[in-house]
């Protein structure tokens, strides 16, 4: 499980995210991916879906 974390995580921005792939699906055999999302304050992502569910956990500040 450990050796998940010894790739070098990517790094994208989209939209004024900086997001980090931390894991991606391909590592985990399909089951997770997870991102790490560092948003500036008065950035938003115009609405949207997905073919997947999304959940979000807030580390610092607030998702409105």
């Amino acid at each position: 499980m450990f050796g998940l974390f010894n790739k070098k995580p990517g790094v994208c921005n989209v939209l004024g995210d900086s997001i980090t792939l931390r894991l991606t699906a391909d590592q985990t055999d399909g089951k997770y991916s997870v991102a790490e999302f560092a948003t500036p304050g008065g950035i938003r992502q115009p609405p949207h879906t997905h073919d997947w569910n999304e959940n979000y956990v807030v580390l610092e500040g607030d998702l409105t």
